[in-house]
């Protein structure tokens, strides 16, 4: 399968804020989030402006060929511990299941090696697989796992460590 991640240019914000309203949707069933009289999502769009404005935040597309599939949000945080967080992670839903997303997350680690952590909601039983799997698959030593309540919401944390190959 042919999956390519590139990162997003400003000029392309409007594209990812089209995709952010599926990631939405599909997060919707995990929590209340109404859509609002227009029949969107409300996303507060200035929390995507660090992904434009600071260094410590990626924005990528995830393609398969030439069709855009989904997107990963990609940032450093220093606290409480410096490391890589997926703040968020998507493929459409036409593209799950057949290896996008963990071909694309390979290319993400390949980029990026060092200490990584991944919040998944502790209800969305498919993404917490994915993701063990993909941890299991790309740390270079034991994984953690943490029960958190972060925002309000009951997560998972996972943390790991990749190295460059």
């Amino acid at each position: 399968m042919d999956i390519t991640i590139r990162k997003v240019v400003s000029s392309e914000r409007p594209t990812l804020d089209n995709l952010y309203q599926f990631y939405v949707y599909e997060m919707a069933c995990f929590f209340d989030k109404p859509v609002s009289a227009d029949g969107r999502f409300d996303i507060r769009s200035e929390d995507l402006t660090p992904y434009w404005t600071s260094p410590n935040h990626w924005p990528y597309f995830i393609y398969k060929g030439s069709d855009l599939i989904g997107f990963c949000l990609l940032r450093y945080v220093t606290s409480p511990v410096s490391r890589f967080d997926v703040e968020q992670f998507f493929i459409l839903r036409p593209y799950q299941g057949c290896g996008a997303g963990e071909q694309a997350f390979a290319q993400l680690i390949a980029q990026h090696p060092g200490r990584w952590q991944i919040r998944v909601m502790r209800n969305n039983i498919s993404a917490l697989t994915f993701w063990r799997r993909c941890v299991q698959r790309f740390s270079s030593e034991p994984a953690e796992e943490e029960d958190i309540i972060e925002v309000g919401l009951p997560l998972f944390r996972l943390y790991f460590h990749s190295s460059p190959d």
